[in-house]
């Protein structure tokens, strides 16, 4: 009876002759998933830099309701604004 391989190639030419407990626990090399060695010292190189962050944040997907009020503020606060410039009012 012939060993069931799981190998192709020089591996299993190689292993043709060996008794089928000995194929079990020899097994050829499995993929590499991955290695951290020098990642550390390669992301340091040129400085590892805080994410940009903007000025006024977009307020895109914040709550309708406050969008609303937020806008009308804004205008009263303008309004308020352009009329101390004018002299028609002491503080904002």
């Amino acid at each position: 009876m012939s060993p069931v391989l799981f190998m192709t190639g020089k591996a299993a030419r190689a292993c043709q002759f060996l008794s089928p407990v000995s194929l079990i626990i020899f097994n050829s090399q499995e993929s590499k998933n991955s290695s951290q060695h020098n990642r550390n010292a390669k992301a340091h190189r040129n400085g590892i830099k805080k994410p940009k962050t903007h000025r006024y944040p977009s307020l895109k997907g914040t709550d309708p309701k406050f969008r609303r009020n937020h806008r009308h503020a804004l205008h009263g606060t303008m309004k308020a604004l352009k009329e101390v410039k004018e002299g028609k009012r002491e503080s904002a």
